[in-house]
């Protein structure tokens, strides 16, 4: 898990300086001094130019929900892999998501049927021979094809979202009350977020209406939901969920 922490507490880390720098521009008439050649400057930060700045708030929470999802779905995938497991030693869960992986490139109606055939001919030739489950593809995809979205994670990612891919592996899809009431601001960030991603709405247009503690609190929710998911996954992998009772 270290790889998932330290990826989460690095995003983490720059969230809270870009919202720290937000907290000192909501005051009355914000300058911004600087110098230039020895000489010093004052840029006065007009109100559309904040407006805009907490909008972009909403895109630097939602990379972190996009972030930490894509990162656990390989760490979890990664950690089953090592365990040198067999199919049918692996949990249900476990197995459709192998069995998921494994048809995802033939959901083309214009696959051929051979292709189809030899797809589950492979299966059914690892299934009989017993042999040794492995991600290798899946997880190279993921880290190095930005275009490959087998989970449906680009633009989806809520509390709902988490909850399903929770179901999807097999850990525990509930988190702390506390966690639970925080992850109910992931929708309203997800909406927003796809609204300024597909130019639905400008930044000035959704900064207009929300305060910086508005966003702050946006950010802190969604943190705290993301760190009660992190201890179910830490829990699922710690006992070895994934594998056949």
């Amino acid at each position: 898990m270290k790889r998932v922490k330290d990826d989460f507490k690095k995003r983490k880390s720059e969230l809270d300086e870009y919202f720290r720098f937000l907290s000192k521009l909501d005051k009355d008439m914000p300058t911004l001094h600087y110098s230039e050649m020895g000489v010093g400057y004052k840029y006065p930060v007009e109100a559309e130019l904040q407006k805009i700045l907490k909008a972009n708030g909403f895109l630097l929470i939602y990379n972190l929900l996009e972030s930490f999802c894509r990162n656990f779905i390989i760490e979890i995938l990664t950690v089953i892999q090592g365990k040198k497991l067999t199919l049918k030693r692996l949990s249900d869960e476990a197995q459709k998501v192998w069995i998921a992986h494994k048809v995802y490139n033939f959901k083309n109606p214009q696959t051929s049927s051979a292709k189809l055939e030899k797809c589950f001919h492979d299966i059914a030739t690892d299934i009989f021979s017993n042999t040794i489950i492995e991600f290798n593809e899946v997880v190279g995809r993921i880290e190095t094809d930005e275009h490959y979205d087998a989970f449906g994670l680009s633009g989806s990612i809520d509390k709902r979202k988490i909850q399903a891919l929770a179901r999807m592996y097999g850990f525990n899809h509930i988190t702390p009350p506390a966690n639970e009431k925080a992850g109910q601001d992931l929708d309203h960030i997800k909406t927003v977020r796809n609204k300024l991603a597909h130019g639905r709405m400008t930044f000035a247009e959704c900064g207009k209406d929300k305060t910086v503690k508005e966003m702050v609190d946006y950010k802190d929710n969604a943190i705290k939901y993301l760190e009660g998911v992190l201890l179910n996954i830490e829990a699922y992998i710690k006992n070895r969920k994934f594998k056949k009772v």
